[in-house]
């Protein structure tokens, strides 16, 4: 058999796939169990070997109108699906279902090109009315009080009290301990910026740090050059970039636009950085970029291991505003340092503590 022969065979494979999947889609119309979760597998499963291809659609958004819901909700339910399902966080059991009669209804009719199709239009715009985000949103927030409710016994600080002690993970704004921590106390502050910060930590937090003391901060292009500016107008003025390079980058939604392949790592300090390296390292770190709690800024833990190891020395003091889902305060507890942590949201919080508390039973 002939490598077109061969090529061919896998390309008719590929579509009888793709169009299996899409009438399985179909026949669950009259499905009363039927729940987000299921029309979240089948566009996961769409998107992961890139089968819209097959289906008639150069680009998967396309495919994506045709289910008559915003590229941005398809995203969502693929992303609902890879949580709860392939990364098995939560019992799917627990969900609620909901109705999704008029998205097959849509489905039904639904031709190689749509938008010639009068008909699937006005099931398109019948569909709108169905606010599915705010059926996740509400299922998402239950989820997340479960957790918050669930009893945890643990030595950890919490409450701000009239001094933050080492270890100690406090559940409030970053204001509410800023008075609470001495100066030149801490010798690392690692933290990722949240899109829209209340406040810029360094400026806040620069007199807490040693003179010999240094900031990680993870960046990107929107707010690389005022990173660079706080750490400088704080005396942080030796500063190296790190590239964190991510090898399993999200695919761009078209060609006229490019992915985000990479993030930066600015470590700045007043006196000189440390480097404490078994080897010889480059500026350019490739590690998975795979969120493993579903946190929209968590990093790896592998990429942190190193950067708290390179940085820092066994009993020094980490600081980390913003907290997140933890792993810069797991991370810091296994490799015997000092942490204090620093979370607003409830359900955040419970993570950090469960995932320190894990550390601990080890």
């Amino acid at each position: 058999m002939s490598t077109l022969e061969k090529r061919n065979i896998a390309i008719e494979k590929r579509a009888d796939r793709a169009f299996a999947l899409e009438k399985e889609l179909i026949a669950k119309k009259e499905d009363i169990n039927l729940t987000f979760l299921d029309i979240g597998k089948i566009l996961f499963e769409i998107r992961e070997d890139r089968l819209h291809v097959e289906l008639g659609f150069e680009n998967i958004t396309d495919w994506f109108s045709t289910l008559g819901i915003s590229v941005r909700m398809a995203w969502y339910l693929i992303s609902i699906h890879e949580f709860f399902v392939v990364k098995k966080k939560v019992k799917t059991s627990s969900l609620k279902k909901i109705d999704v009669t008029k998205l097959f209804d849509i489905l039904s009719i639904v031709k190689k090109k749509p938008n010639t199709t009068n008909e699937w239009l006005d099931k398109a715009r019948e569909l709108r009315t169905i606010d599915l985000r705010k059926e996740l949103k509400e299922e998402r927030l239950k989820l997340q009080q479960q957790v918050i409710d669930e009893p945890l016994k643990t030595d950890i600080q919490t409450d701000v009290g009239d001094s933050v002690g080492n270890n100690s993970i406090i559940l409030g704004s970053n204001a509410s301990v800023l008075n609470k921590i001495a100066d030149n106390s801490i010798d690392a502050m690692i933290f990722a910026p949240p899109t829209i910060p209340d406040e810029d930590a360094i400026t806040v937090f620069s007199d807490k740090i040693k003179k010999s003391g240094q900031i990680l901060v993870f960046v990107d292009h929107r707010n690389c050059r005022e990173y660079l500016e706080s750490l400088r107008e704080k005396g942080f003025s030796k500063v190296r970039i790190l590239v964190w390079k991510k090898p399993n980058f999200s695919k761009p939604a078209n060609i006229n636009s490019l992915s985000f392949q990479h993030e930066l790592i600015l470590c700045g300090s007043r006196d000189k950085l440390i480097y404490n390296l078994n080897e010889i390292r480059g500026d350019v770190w490739e590690y998975d970029s795979k969120s493993v709690y579903g946190h929209d800024r968590e990093k790896p833990v592998a990429l942190l291991e190193e950067l708290i190891e390179m940085s820092t020395n066994v009993g020094d003091l980490i600081f980390n505003p913003f907290s997140g889902s933890g792993e810069v305060l797991s991370t810091a507890k296994r490799l015997n340092r000092k942490f204090i942590g620093v979370e607003p949201d409830k359900y955040w919080h419970k993570m950090c503590l469960k995932r320190v508390d894990e550390v601990n039973k080890l």
